[in-house]
C-alpha cells in the first residue's frame, strides 16, 4: 500500500529530504511504497514526474 509523502529534489532530480506534510513549496507531491524487492526500503515516486523512482531506507530501521 502507497503511502502519500512530500519530496524534495535536488537540480539533478535527487531525492534529498521527504516528509509527511509538506514544508515549503519546493516540497513536491509523492507516494512511497514498500520495495517488494527489498523490504528494507521503500520505493519513492515523484507524482510531479512518475519516471523518477528510487528507493530510500525504511523510515524508523
Amino acid at each position: 500500500m502507497a503511502t502519500t509523502i512530500y519530496i524534495r529534489v535536488n537540480s539533478d532530480g535527487d531525492l534529498t529530504d521527504y516528509s509527511p506534510s509538506p514544508q515549503d513549496p519546493e516540497y513536491w507531491p509523492g507516494f512511497i511504497e514498500t520495495d517488494t524487492n527489498n523490504p528494507a526500503y521503500v520505493a519513492w515516486y515523484n507524482t510531479r514526474d512518475p519516471f523518477i523512482k528510487s528507493t530510500l531506507p525504511v523510515p524508523g530501521t
